[in-house]
Formats: C-alpha cells, sequence, structure tokens
C-alpha cells in the first residue's frame, strides 16, 4: 500500500485468486497522525471516501462510502437570544451524522412561557426538511428546555417568538449569557455543546 501523488491511497494485491471480489477491508491508522486527516471546515457538510477498482483484466468499478465527520470537529450552532426578537438557533450540517433527538436549554435567569410558545407560529423547529409542530414538542417552562419530538435529520433550526421568552430581575446583567445543547445521533453518538450568546 502507498500513497499517490494525487494524494489517494493505492492498495495492490497481486496473489488473489481471479475470482470476483466480494468485499475489501483496509485499517488504517487514525487520530492526529493518521494517514488520513480531514480538516474542520471539510465537516461542515456530509462527507465521503470514494474508490476505484481495477480488476487484472483492466475492468473498472466506482465505490463511495460516507464518511462522517467526528462531532468533536463540527462548529458550534448559530444561536441568538433577546427577550424582543426571541431565540434562533440554527445548526445547518452535522457533518454525516443523522440527528435523532435534540434538547436546547436556556441560561439561568431566562423562562418559556409555554401556553404562548405553543400558540402557532411562536415555536416553529425544523429537522433536517421536516417541521416538527410546537404541540407535539416538550417544551419546559422552569427549566427553559425546548425538547423537539425526535425526528431525523442532519440539520436543526429553532426559532422561538421574543413574546414567549420571559428574564427574571435576578438573572445575571452580563451581557453574554451561554445556551447548552445536546444532540444525540443514530449511530449513537452524543454531542453537548454550550453556545455562548449575546442577550438583549
Amino acid at each position: 500500500m502507498k500513497i499517490g501523488s494525487s494524494g489517494r491511497v493505492i492498495a495492490q494485491f497481486d496473489a488473489i485468486p481471479d475470482l470476483p471480489l466480494r468485499e475489501l477491508r483496509l485499517s488504517l491508522n487514525g487520530g492526529a497522525k493518521g494517514v488520513i486527516q480531514l480538516s474542520p471546515a471539510a465537516c461542515t457538510t456530509a462527507s465521503s471516501y470514494d474508490a476505484t477498482f481495477t480488476g487484472q483484466g483492466g475492468q473498472t468499478a466506482n465505490g463511495t462510502v460516507p464518511a462522517p465527520c467526528p462531532l468533536s470537529a463540527l462548529p458550534k450552532a448559530k444561536s441568538k437570544l433577546s427577550t424582543k426578537t426571541g431565540l434562533s438557533l440554527k445548526f445547518a450540517s452535522f457533518g454525516g451524522h443523522l440527528l435523532t433527538s435534540a434538547k436546547v436549554t436556556l441560561p439561568k435567569g431566562f423562562s418559556i412561557n409555554k401556553n404562548v410558545a405553543r400558540h402557532k407560529g411562536n415555536l416553529t423547529i425544523k429537522i433536517g426538511t421536516v417541521s416538527a409542530k410546537a404541540i407535539t414538542s416538550k417544551v419546559s417552562h422552569k427549566s427553559g428546555a425546548i425538547t423537539p419530538k425526535k425526528r431525523t435529520g442532519t440539520s436543526l433550526t429553532v426559532r422561538l417568538a421574543g413574546k414567549a421568552i420571559s428574564r427574571s430581575s435576578h438573572s445575571t446583567k452580563a451581557k453574554t449569557v451561554k445556551i447548552k445543547a445536546r444532540f444525540a445521533f443514530a449511530d449513537g453518538g452524543v454531542l453537548n455543546q454550550t453556545i455562548s450568546v449575546k442577550a438583549k
């Protein structure tokens, strides 16, 4: 096995029987010094590995294998928080991982008016291309948490109207607060993020 001038991994087998190949498995060392490196910038969209197979008779076949990015390499979700304009959180891509559930929790001192949030148009949630109705999503007044009903998709958008958010007089007056987000994926992975946002 070697690395070609184009940067592709080349594996050549000279002593295998002249029979159809059903499966090929290659194990490469990973980590920071691994043979294949994927930059964080490449993890903003689903990535994949492509391969070309050439037989003894010169026939070729092409294949593509999904290559989900490490969860630790995914960028932070984009978020805004204001008692006037509301909450906006957007995660454009999970790097090839299929999202199954999410939980978004407001900073301490902020709370959600469930009745207002459940009113049509005040809370919109979209996982992938599917909109989850606010009435089917769990909204907690005390913890300020929004938990969309389980759906699957590779992106997440949450919008909550400002009139559904209140800020107590005892809450911190800091201009920057932290929103907590927890994402779970079909492959068993879990991503916890603390997102710093400017509170107005």
